[in-house]
């Protein structure tokens, strides 16, 4: 599986999933654009529940973006 993000946000992605033992990387960046690899033997909705998790989190840390 492959997400899209701006760059600060899929570095916390990756770093948090990475804490919660998902394997996950960025494998292409930009300046401002990351693309982000997650292991497929991954079940995409539990990815979706710790996305929307970590999501929440970054807002409350990071009110600017």
């Amino acid at each position: 599986m492959t997400l899209e993000l701006t760059k600060q946000r899929a570095e916390y992605l990756v770093k948090e999933l990475n804490l919660w033992e998902v394997k996950a990387e960025i494998t292409h960046s930009t300046d401002e654009w990351a693309t982000i690899e997650i292991d497929d033997e991954e079940d995409p909705e539990s990815i979706v529940g710790f996305a929307f998790g970590i999501g929440v989190t970054y807002g409350r840390n990071n009110p600017e973006n």
